[in-house]
């Protein structure tokens, strides 16, 4: 999900639990599948919609023209393949766009009675929206819709990872990530590495910065020393006409290799970055990356400065793979690194007005901790090895009555505890709004569908006319059937 590229998908599967047999839909706008390791522990049938056809306009361009109408056919085409396939659940994804719950919209029209929405991002989601609960990956974002007051059931479930995927012991010795144009080298060199989209949220340009800064500081110490060791021979009386002096080139030490991994719309900013910085003999562009646990396993630190991650799926990753990772204290990452047990996390400056900034500061802050781990092996391992317990320690499920939003559904980030817990939730849901009673939320979770229905101003402009083509009122959309390209 991490190594660069979008795609669009949702997936199938029946789940069974207490009971209940359900069918459930994932929609997740402009992504892959790949980006969620809990699908295939879940799925039964997983079918590909074409998402990415939404992409292709704006709900709030002006004068629209093709551009809406295409994007019309699109959430028409999804709204007539959830009717069809008569599914029980919509599970959605939130990452803070206007337009990233179409999944609870086309739900809502085609009929699915259950909707989940996992929240991806640092703002509320919407009230008044038929929402049955918000699952939530992190307690910072728990925190954030319950301050919003949320009229949503909240539900925290961690996310997983993919522990027999990313397992250190598949890699014995670590590998060195060598392809070609990478220019490896017969020595091994400490590797500092990092895997993520090439954009401006997460920082790539600090990775490169931060390099410069370790280039610096390896170099200033290696001609110190040497420095320090021709002063010594020289008080020996020991000059270079004695043939020893020579024995002494101002030579550069060997520099550890950074490798970014990924792609984006900074790559060809960050090879210019890369060249004024000087750090071409270190910085070494993989590209996308389609084996991300190989990758990793040829890392000795994980270096990722970033403005914000809702969860930090690579930063949990990594933590597998017992790297230590050294990056920003930032949205739920400080639920994952401990600073100073299982790696560093180097907090932003706060500018006026409360934006984050990624300044000189805080980059040779990041560099210091990077060297020192550079020179402390016994420290990476140490590090390492606590960020993989960490992840796969086991944690008290807590009571599902009404706190539910305050406890985490799943005892370990497995996958199959994952899977398991949404399998309760979609139980309990369906059993609550089925009129069964006892279903664990609390209170009825779904927001009033006769209060969304009403809404005089639709969230997306298209959504009234497809309210209305449901409702049977042909009137509201004469004249503006979509045109037929042959795209859907």
């Amino acid at each position: 999900g991490e190594g660069g590229g979008d795609g669009g998908g949702g997936g199938a599967g029946r789940v069974v639990f207490h009971g209940v047999d359900a069918t459930v839909v994932m929609v997740r706008r402009n992504a892959s599948l790949a980006f969620l390791p809990g699908v295939s522990a879940l799925a039964r049938r997983v079918v590909a919609f074409p998402a990415s056809r939404l992409e292709e306009g704006s709900p709030g361009s002006a004068g629209g023209g093709g551009r809406v109408v295409r994007e019309r056919a699109g959430f028409g085409s999804l709204v007539r393949f959830l009717k069809r396939s008569s599914f029980d659940v919509a599970f959605s994804f939130y990452a803070g766009g206007p337009d990233d719950l179409v999944g609870v919209d086309a739900a809502a029209i085609a009929g699915v009675p259950t909707s989940v929405v996992y929240v991806g991002w640092t703002l509320a989601v919407p009230p008044g929206l038929p929402i049955d609960a918000l699952e939530l990956p992190s307690d910072v974002l728990l925190r954030i819709q319950q301050d919003a007051a949320s009229p949503y059931s909240l539900v925290r479930i961690d996310s997983p990872v993919d522990f027999e995927a990313f397992d250190p012991a598949r890699y014995p010795g670590g590998e060195q990530f060598c392809e070609s144009g990478l220019g490896c080298h017969a020595a091994r060199r400490l590797v500092v590495g990092r895997v993520s989209r090439l954009v401006s949220a997460k920082a790539p340009e600090a990775f490169v910065l931060a390099a410069r800064r370790v280039k610096d500081e390896l170099l200033r110490r290696h001609y110190a020393a040497q420095q320090e060791k021709a002063a010594d021979l020289a008080s020996a009386g020991i000059a270079a006409a004695d043939g020893l002096g020579s024995a002494l080139p101002l030579s550069p030490p060997p520099l550890p290799r950074f490798l970014l991994g990924g792609d984006g719309v900074l790559r060809a900013a960050l090879e210019r970055l890369v060249r004024e910085e000087g750090v071409e003999d270190m910085v070494e562009f993989v590209g996308r990356v389609t084996d991300v646990p190989r990758f990793l396993s040829g890392l000795d630190i994980f270096l990722y400065p970033t403005f914000g991650d809702s969860f930090g799926y690579v930063v949990a990753e990594a933590m597998a793979m017992r790297l230590p990772v050294v990056s920003n204290q930032v949205g739920s990452l400080p639920e994952l690194v401990e600073t100073g047990v299982s790696g560093y996390l180097a907090p932003l400056k706060t500018l006026p007005g409360g934006a984050s900034a990624m300044d000189d500061e805080v980059i040779s802050e990041l560099a210091a901790h990077v060297l020192r781990l550079l020179a402390d092996p016994a420290l990476r391992d140490a590090m390492g090895a606590e960020a993989r317990a960490k992840l796969l320690k086991s944690k008290s499920r807590g009571d599902r009555g009404e706190a539910a939003g305050g406890t985490v559904w799943n005892d370990n980030r497995s996958l199959a505890a994952f899977a398991d817990a949404h399998a309760e939730l979609y139980a309990r849901i369906l059993v609550d709004n089925c009129g069964g009673g006892g279903g664990g939320l609390g209170t009825s979770a779904r927001a009033d569908p006769a209060a969304w229905a009403n809404l005089a101003t639709p969230r997306l402009p298209w959504l009234a006319e497809a309210k209305a083509s449901r409702t049977g009122d042909s009137a509201a959309a004469a004249g503006r059937q979509p045109e037929r390209g042959g795209e859907e």
